[in-house]
């Protein structure tokens, strides 16, 4: 039951994000946006995913969205007047909703994008975009290969960093003096990126990679009705909760931030 998500066809989940992207932007109070990532939170049962898991993999965009807030709410605070008074500052209670929509519905979206990605094998993503959406195989390949090298180059990287501390090499986490240190691991990256890409080639071009039309494939790929009845329960269940909370008159509806 905990891997229901897995075994989903990515682009059942691309159209299920674009729904969720529709009623979430279409959405400008605080409550509908905050039930969608309620409902996010749960469903990440259904990934595998726990609390510690969320907060490590969100930490950055929860501080993203609080900052973002601030800076919105700071923006528009007068010096006179407002429903809440802070210091020399002075907001209107529609405008913390406004702040406070907007950070929760960029949270949402933020939890969707990483639920994708945590549940998608990259393999079966990109045969879905040849297949249904005709990406060209060359174009669809090298996205592959793409991601397929990032930990590859996340361990040399490690290899590089480990290298330079068993030489004496004083290893710095200041974000200044980290830039400023870039250029010694840039270096020995590019050239063994030099050295894999020069590899992945000569193979392409021993397999005669591209000369051929018609090709097989090792995994197939294909909408079941499960997908389909995946996308049509998002699409009621989202729309029930939007009647919902317009019948409770705490849905405002808006084409802006």
């Amino acid at each position: 039951m905990r891997d229901c998500l897995y075994k989903m066809n990515p682009l059942s989940k691309l159209i299920i994000m674009g729904i969720l992207a529709v009623f979430v932007t279409c959405s400008q109070d605080i409550y509908f946006p905050s039930a969608v990532l309620l409902v996010l939170i749960i469903s990440g049962y259904f990934s595998k995913i726990t609390l510690l898991d969320f907060w490590r993999a969100m930490k950055v965009a929860v501080i993203g969205a609080l900052c973002l807030c601030i800076f919105i709410l700071l923006s528009k605070s007068v010096k006179d007047g407002g429903d809440f008074q802070i210091g020399a500052f002075g907001l209107y209670t529609y405008e913390i909703e406004q702040a406070a929509s907007l950070a929760l519905r960029m949270l949402g979206f933020a939890y969707a994008g990483y639920l994708f990605s945590k549940t998608t094998d990259p393999v079966i993503f990109v045969l879905n975009l040849i297949k249904y959406w005709k990406v060209p195989v060359p174009a669809g390949y090298a996205f592959l290969t793409a991601y397929r090298f990032v930990p590859t180059f996340q361990s040399e990287f490690q290899k590089i960093r480990l290298a330079h501390e068993v030489r004496g090499m004083k290893q710095s986490f200041k974000w200044l003096r980290s830039v400023v240190q870039l250029p010694i691991y840039l270096f020995p990256l590019m050239i063994q990126a030099i050295r894999t890409g020069e590899r992945v080639s000569i193979a392409m071009e021993a397999r005669s990679f591209g000369l051929k039309e018609a090709k097989t494939y090792y995994k197939t790929v294909q909408m079941t009705h499960y997908d389909t009845q995946a996308v049509l329960i998002s699409l009621v269940a989202l729309s029930a909760m939007a009647i919902l909370f317009v019948k409770l008159g705490v849905f405002k509806f808006g084409l802006g931030f």
